[in-house]
Formats: structure tokens, C-alpha cells, sequence
């Protein structure tokens, strides 16, 4: 054990990053290791960018809950689902 793990183990002091896996609608995986003080807007955005899909019409879900920019992350190996946000629809 090393002499970091050591002095974690005995302060309580945990890792400050954890990981995030965002899962899109078709199935795509990506996984993120970010602050655990990080606000998820930072997520957002990069996911958006690596799947050339539009921040406003994406939905972010966690535990079937819409999440916001402003929020931080809960703990290590949540899973947020990432949708596109489909508005309208016919009355035929």
C-alpha cells in the first residue's frame, strides 16, 4: 500500500474525481472523469460536441430526473441518459 493510499485511508480523504458514464438513445457509451465539484454543464457540453449533437434540443436524464448545468455530480459510476428532446406531434 502506498503512502498516499495510506494517508487517504486514515484522513477519510477520497479521490476528488469520479466516473460518469453518459448513455445515448442509440446506445453509445461515453465515460468521463471529472471533479466531484465540477458543474455537469462542462459534461454537457463536451458530450454534445463529441456526438455533433445540439446542447438545447438534448434532454440529460438522471434516475429519470431532467438535470441541470448547475448541478455536480452525486458519486462515482452514476449513469446519466442522454435524449434527444422531441417536441410536437400531430392530433390525426
Amino acid at each position: 500500500m502506498s503512502t498516499s493510499t495510506a494517508m487517504s485511508c486514515v484522513t477519510g480523504v477520497t479521490d476528488p474525481y469520479i466516473r460518469v458514464k453518459v448513455k445515448g438513445q442509440d446506445g453509445t457509451e461515453l465515460f468521463f472523469k471529472i471533479r466531484r465539484d465540477a458543474k455537469l454543464k462542462k459534461l454537457m457540453n463536451v458530450y454534445c460536441d463529441r456526438c455533433t449533437m445540439d446542447l438545447i434540443s438534448t434532454v440529460f436524464l438522471f434516475d429519470e430526473r431532467r438535470i441541470q448545468g448547475n448541478q455536480t455530480p452525486d458519486e462515482d459510476g452514476d449513469e446519466i441518459d442522454a435524449l434527444l428532446h422531441q417536441i410536437g406531434g400531430t392530433n390525426a
